[in-house]
């Protein structure tokens, strides 16, 4: 691409930030295994094996052996969701949905890594643009193909490209890609984080990081304490990661209501929450409402 935009203020800011703390990493994810054994009870005996919290080194290390089989692609996958949803009420549900919709998956999931890892993200993205998984969207299927990419691989990148990245990209640069399997959008997305991260001198994980840290609000636990004493008030993106944190907490309370809920009702529930997150993001952007 020919219009590659220059690091953008806010993440030299948030990268310095960082950096001054001794780059911590991000926080781990607890998860709950019970849902996923009860969920993927055929995967009981690896989901068992898995660690919680979960973190971006752990999954990496589900990866090593990824390519040697259907099955090892599947549970390197697991892994990847597991992190991705963390405490999610209803992300072994939606796994399970994912898998269980087709009879390809782990081949597919299987040659998308292969394919990653031999040409490079926006390869592996149009592997499954082309291969679609019912009910897997770009959000965690780019999650899947950021841990195929090996540390010491020459090839593009793969990027994790969700909502909070979306929204951080078009409010500091002022494009915004979809997230509706837009080949071109992932490829020019990629474009940006190398450009990015080859200014930076940082992986282009590290760089997607940054922004995700800095959508989501957390990036504030970077700054000098002193900067603290003359700042406003928390925003509005710590106060609607408080809600978010809540409707999470219902989605765990739906799911353990009964044994009995039916898949449609767990698909109301679920579009019904993403619509509840949807309003809680959209106007945490709009600073304070009047009446």
């Amino acid at each position: 691409m020919t219009d590659l935009h220059p690091v953008p203020p806010e993440l030299l800011l948030a990268h310095e930030r960082w950096t001054a703390r001794d780059r911590p990493a991000q926080p781990a994810p607890h998860w709950f295994p019970h849902r996923w054994t009860a969920r993927l009870p055929e995967h009981a005996d690896f989901i068992d094996t898995l660690p919680n919290p979960i973190s971006r080194e752990a999954v990496t290390s589900q990866f090593v052996d990824a390519g040697d089989s259907d099955e090892a692609a599947l549970r390197a996958f697991l892994a990847a969701m597991i992190w991705g949803h963390g405490r999610n009420g209803y992300g072994a549900y939606r796994t399970a949905a994912v898998l269980a919709a087709s009879d390809h998956a782990g081949e597919w999931l299987s040659e998308a890594l292969q394919t990653t890892r031999a040409a490079g993200g926006p390869a592996g993205f149009e592997y499954l643009a082309k291969h679609r998984l019912k009910g897997l969207g770009v959000a965690f299927a780019t999650k899947y193909l950021y841990f195929c990419v090996t540390p010491e691989s020459k090839v593009t990148p793969a990027p994790i490209l969700d909502r909070i990245v979306r929204h951080w990209l078009a409010t500091h640069t002022d494009w915004q890609p979809r997230l509706d399997w837009r080949i071109a959008d992932y490829q020019r997305y990629c474009d940006l984080v190398v450009h990015w991260s080859d200014q930076l001198t940082e992986p282009a994980g590290t760089v997607e990081y940054l922004m995700f840290a800095s959508g989501l609000g957390t990036a504030s636990q970077w700054t000098d304490s002193r900067e603290h004493a003359t700042r406003p008030p928390l925003n509005s993106n710590a106060d609607a990661n408080a809600v978010l944190a809540a409707l999470d907490e219902a989605a765990d309370a739906f799911e353990a209501l009964t044994e009995d809920v039916t898949p449609e009702d767990a698909e109301d529930f679920e579009r019904g929450l993403r619509a509840l997150k949807r309003i809680v993001v959209a106007r945490s952007h709009c600073g304070p409402q009047t009446n």
